[in-house]
């Protein structure tokens, strides 16, 4: 059989036509493999980062909230309530990180209420056990905050009636 110039180009475009199916099969795979990391990025990694930041910032809020608190002078009790709905607000977020915002323990708590009543839609997976961890000590120390924030109240109700 003679290789007329006629076979060679047919055999060659055969040739590269296969290693460009093979290329764009080996793009598919890779495709699929970036495309599941993003949904683990978009899904699961990035609420929960949304929440750790809400929860500082609802924190900070109140931080800010209580520093006015104290040189107030008149209608304290609208602040005081701003201040507690700042720390509801605080603990919806640390709640929405160690339940996660799909489960019904959170949906059925006073911050799932909370949640249902800013008619928020993020979707907080449960966190890791590591992380529950340190969402309950964070928990801790905003108890003792909401506490000392009581005895502020108490003390700056007396001090504003002298």
């Amino acid at each position: 059989m003679r290789m007329t110039l006629r076979k060679k180009l047919i055999g060659s475009y055969m040739c590269l036509s296969v290693l460009v199916l093979l290329a764009g099969l080996g793009s598919i795979v890779i495709l699929g493999k970036v495309s599941k990391s993003a949904d683990l990025v978009s899904k699961v990694e990035m609420p929960t980062q949304y929440a750790v930041l809400q929860t500082a910032l609802a924190l900070d809020k109140a931080q800010g909230s209580l520093q006015k608190y104290l040189y107030a002078t008149s209608d304290i009790e609208a602040a005081e309530k701003e201040i507690i709905r700042q720390f509801e607000e605080f603990d919806m977020w640390l709640d929405m990180l160690d339940l996660g915002s799909d489960t019904p323990e959170f949906r059925n708590s006073p911050a799932g209420t909370l949640y249902a009543s800013q008619r928020l839609s993020i979707i907080v997976p449960r966190v890791s056990e590591t992380l529950r961890q340190t969402t309950a000590a964070i928990n801790a120390q905003g108890h003792t905050l909401k506490d000392g924030a009581q005895q502020l109240f108490l003390a700056q109700r007396q001090n504003v009636q002298l």
